[in-house]
């Protein structure tokens, strides 16, 4: 509402209208109105007077018209007698008397009655000879003239007398024009001096109120101008602050310390714009304090490890690439520190006790550091020492000092344990030192020292990086073979004792590796355990035998074989996986092989692996596939596992059945399985046989079934069936 904004406007500088001030205006416009109406009336009065004065209905001009009237009678009675006129014109100019003498005057009278008494009296006498002239004929109007001669004097002379009647009239009419002019022009002066009074009185009262809010305004002006000027610098100290709040909360200032963001404070901000801005810079101080104290915290939980307070891998490296070289000690030395079978405290005892471990040896390691040395946590249960020492020697005994220093022995639950620790060496020959390949190296010397028992020691050689490095081109080799197919299955014969028939053969992994031939099982297989492939390649042999053995039915019949059982060789690592059962069921379902022709071939090692490999064992022998136990003899197993997991065949291993040289002890040992096998209710197959006394020896001995090279070696499944043909046919083999 522009009118409300601008009532509000005049009311801050004090020119909002009063009360009096209205009232006061209100009375100089009813004044002035006043005066003009008066000044009007007093004009209207004044010229009505001036023409009442001179008027008929005036007392003083109706006595002047009624004297003219009367000399107008007595002239035309005069005229009359000396016949100018007739007695009708004087007729005329009496009754025009008479009509004037009818008129009524301003005082409500008429003139006749305002006349003199003698006049009227005269009147009446003249009158009587008036009305005589009517009937006078001219000659005697001189005669009655004559009569009337009196009488018409003293009219005349009456008539003349008025003029004094009139002249006191008309003064008495001036006078009273006067008084009322005189009174009307003191009304006026009365209204204007009040109006002029009045208007005075507001013109001072406001030109007092306009001079309070003129000087108001102008405060009020002055005063909006300093708060105009604080606000911008306000605003100009916001934007300072606010700059400097992002650059707080972007990091950038995050490295001053507390004085040196009052100095820079200082720099950018006058005194009085430190007045203006005191609880923004404080609310930015108590900013910048959180920020660093968060800085810190991150930097510290970055580089930190958590659980034992020691210098992670990032700050390890942060604090190793900021180390200067000490000139007196110039031999460097990481000293790479893993816990023995922390992974089976783990799984024995849970996670907590394994931590209350780790902070043992982290609490232990930080007692034994010395002031050359930086500790850390890289990983897990790895721990790294780097230090600098005189020689590589100072380095090693160093290393096994701290060994014997942090192996402890810890009591859970009754327990004993004997926490011990082994040590790689990683020595820095080269003067600038790279932090990652002391880690990439101290991670191989590690490795080198946890492959022995406990408390292994192992110093970083260039041989060990090459072996890993060949170890990981080979994983990655076996990897692509898995992808590509690069593996074949060759198959060995297995032959019954009794009558020399084929009654199945053996699956044998081959790797057919692209630029080096045909690769044997044992040169390949430690690196597919290492590199974690057992699981995914024992499927794969489990699906190629199944293809093969569901594609040789027809050259079952063809070539009339009483029976053909096929053995797939699977690892205990296979037989650990608790879905291993279903896995065998369903690449079973995708065939027609009937699961009685199937022999599943495990080595001894299996049988200490715990009751998931019994459970599955048992599944697989309720599903109808018959269980093997390969190498038997010369590891693992006992009469008493044997007796507990369900077998159906034991396969002696080749190292009771040498070349040649058959002994006592030999038919002795021998006999010993073949009668428990017997006890048992499995049968019992002699592998690697080569020589025919071997042979023999396997007829004598009451043995089932034999394979070996004796009869052949492993073959590709095509090659195979053309041996099967021969031998059935006679051929001799090539």
């Amino acid at each position: 509402m522009p009118e409300e904004g601008n009532i509000a406007g005049l009311a801050r500088i004090g020119l909002k209208p009063k009360l009096g001030q209205i009232l006061l205006a209100v009375l100089t416009i009813l004044g002035i109105l006043g005066f003009l109406g008066s000044s009007i009336w007093s004009a209207r009065q004044s010229q009505i007077a001036d023409v009442s004065v001179l008027g008929e209905s005036h007392d003083a001009g109706s006595l002047a018209f009624s004297q003219r009237e009367s000399f107008n009678v007595c002239l035309a009675f005069v005229q009359w007698t000396d016949g100018t006129i007739s007695t009708r014109e004087l007729q005329i100019a009496r009754a025009l008397l008479g009509q004037r003498l009818q008129v009524q005057t301003e005082s409500g009278i008429s003139t006749y009655n305002l006349l003199p008494s003698d006049y009227r009296r005269t009147l009446t006498a003249l009158d009587v000879f008036l009305l005589q002239a009517s009937d006078v004929p001219a000659k005697q109007r001189l005669k009655l003239s004559l009569v009337a001669q009196p009488a018409f004097q003293d009219f005349l002379t009456h008539t003349r007398q008025m003029s004094s009647e009139l002249a006191l009239v008309s003064q008495q009419s001036m006078a009273l024009v006067i008084k009322n002019r005189a009174r009307a022009a003191t009304y006026l002066s009365v209204i204007f001096l009040l109006t002029v009074f009045i208007g005075l009185i507001l013109a001072l009262w406001l030109t007092l109120d306009i001079g309070r809010g003129f000087r108001r305004s102008r405060k009020l002006l002055k005063d909006e101008e300093d708060k105009l000027d604080q606000a911008r610098q306000e605003l100009e100290v916001a934007s300072i602050l606010d700059t400097l709040q992002n650059q707080i909360l972007g990091a950038e200032l995050q490295d001053l310390s507390d004085e040196q963001l009052h100095d820079h404070l200082t720099s950018l901000l006058s005194p009085n714009q430190w007045m203006l801005a005191q609880p923004k810079i404080d609310e930015i101080k108590a900013l910048h304090q959180s920020r660093r104290r968060l800085a810190e915290e991150y930097t510290y939980r970055t580089s930190h490890d958590h659980l034992t307070g020691l210098l992670n891998r990032t700050g390890f490296i942060a604090a190793i690439e900021g180390q200067a070289m000490n000139p007196e000690l110039p031999f460097s030395a990481g000293i790479f520190i893993d816990v023995d079978r922390f992974q089976r405290f783990n799984d024995a005892l849970g996670y907590a006790n394994g931590d209350k471990i780790l902070r043992q040896i982290g609490k232990e390691i930080s007692r034994q550091t010395r002031r050359n040395e930086t500790v850390a946590r890289l990983e897990s249960d790895e721990f790294v020492l780097f230090g600098t020492y005189a020689s590589a020697e100072d380095a090693r005994e160093r290393a096994l000092e701290l060994q014997a220093a942090i192996e402890f022995t810890q009591v859970h639950k009754s327990i004993e344990m004997q926490i011990t620790v082994s040590i790689g060496l990683v020595l820095v020959k080269d003067s600038k030192l790279d932090v990652q390949t002391l880690l990439h190296e101290g991670a191989i010397a590690s490795q080198s020292a946890s492959k022995q028992d406990r408390s292994g020691f192992a110093l970083f050689s260039k041989d060990q990086s090459d072996q890993l490095t060949t170890a990981l081109s080979e994983e990655f080799a076996l990897r692509r073979a898995l992808r590509n197919n690069e593996f074949v299955l060759y198959y060995q014969p297995v032959i019954r004792v009794r009558d020399e028939e084929i009654v199945g053969a053996e699956a044998l992994i081959r790797w057919e590796r692209p630029g080096v031939g045909l690769v044997m099982p044992m040169q390949f297989l430690p690196n597919i355990r290492q590199a974690h492939l057992t699981i995914e390649l024992g499927y794969w042999v489990i699906e190629r035998a199944l293809q093969m053995r569901t594609s040789a039915e027809v050259l079952i019949q063809h070539h009339e074989l009483e029976e053909f059982g096929l053995g797939i060789n699977i690892e205990a690592e296979s037989l650990l996986r608790s879905d291993f059962t279903n896995n065998v069921k369903q690449a079973f379902s995708r065939t027609s092989v009937n699961p009685k022709d199937i022999f599943i071939e495990i080595s001894e090692d299996s049988l200490a692996s715990g009751d998931v490999v019994l459970d599955n064992l048992k599944q697989l022998r309720e599903f109808g596939i018959k269980i093997s136990l390969d190498d038997f003899g010369v590891g693992y197993s006992n009469v008493i596992q044997a007796q507990v997991f369900p077998l159906d065949v034991l396969k002696i291993d080749k190292a009771f059945f040498p070349v040649s040289g058959f002994t006592e002890k030999n038919e002795q040992l021998v006999g010993d399985v073949v009668r428990m096998a017997k006890t048992l209710g499995v049968d019992t197959v002699a592998e690697g046989v080569e020589t025919e006394e071997a042979n023999t020896f396997v007829a004598r001995s009451g043995i089932d079934f034999v394979q070996g090279f004796y009869y052949s070696a492993p073959m590709p499944e095509v090659e195979f069936w053309q041996w099967v043909r021969k031998r059935n046919s006679g051929e001799p083999q090539s």
